[in-house]
Order: C-alpha cells, then sequence, then structure tokens
C-alpha cells in the first residue's frame, strides 16, 4: 500500500492542498478526491528499466597449421609362400584457425523512467517504482 500524506496551506494559506506518497511498483494509488482541472501531478523516477545493446567490428587474425609430411613407413609381411613389402605415406595437414576480436563499435542506451498520472478525481496511475505529489489549487 502507498503511503499517502495530506499537507494543507505550506505558506500559501489554504489554497493548495498537497498529496503524495511513494510507489515500489505500477499500480493505481487512491487519493482524496482533487478538481482534475486545478491539479497537476509531479514524479520522480526511483528505478529503470531497459537495456544495453553493443555493436562493433570484428577482425580476425589468422593461425595457421601445417605438418610436414611424415616419413614413409615401411612394413614388411612374411607368410611361408611369398614375401612382400610395402610403403605408405601420410598426408600432410594444413589449414587455418580464425581468432576473433570485438574492436571499437558503439553502445546503444534505451532507459524508461517510472512516472505518476491523475487518471480519475480520486486515482493516479504508476508505471513503476516512482515518488510522486498531487497537488491541487484551490
Amino acid at each position: 500500500m502507498p503511503l499517502i500524506s495530506n499537507v494543507v496551506g505550506g505558506g500559501i494559506g489554504n489554497n493548495v492542498s498537497v498529496q503524495r506518497g511513494v510507489t515500489s511498483s505500477a499500480t493505481t494509488v487512491t487519493i482524496n478526491e482533487v478538481d482534475m482541472d486545478k491539479t497537476i501531478v509531479l514524479s520522480v523516477s526511483k528505478g529503470s528499466s531497459g537495456y544495453v545493446a553493443a555493436r562493433g567490428n570484428i577482425s580476425s587474425a589468422n593461425l595457421n597449421i601445417a605438418s610436414k609430411n611424415y616419413k614413409a613407413m615401411r612394413s614388411t609381411i612374411y607368410s611361408s609362400d611369398d614375401y612382400g613389402e610395402t610403403t605408405s605415406t601420410f598426408p600432410a595437414l594444413s589449414g587455418t584457425i580464425s581468432s576473433t576480436t570485438l574492436s571499437g563499435g558503439s553502445t546503444d542506451l534505451t532507459v524508461k523512467e517510472y512516472s505518476a498520472r491523475l487518471i480519475s478525481p480520486t486515482q493516479i496511475q504508476t508505471d513503476g517504482a516512482c515518488e510522486w505529489q498531487v497537488i491541487e489549487f484551490k
């Protein structure tokens, strides 16, 4: 339940009525009835919401991978009837591994501040955490 207090006067005599309070989230607050044509609402945001988006350039430094040909591997096969020899060569390995980094760029910050507004002679509506004052001039 939001905090509400009434102040009458404030150096102007009985010409002003002030109601004030604090909300911690979006809500509708019931206030003492005011003349909407002679009333203003002041509010100060006590929080915010939004996001940050980053943009930048991606650059890469290449790392080359290569290996020399392995020497031929020889194997000799013996059997009771014949004798044979075979030779195999392993292929060379090659390729590139790319390394990337984010550099330069910029950020966007989008933020919403909260506020309060008078929606009827007996209600204000807040869209988030804020401190508010309803000031009626009589």
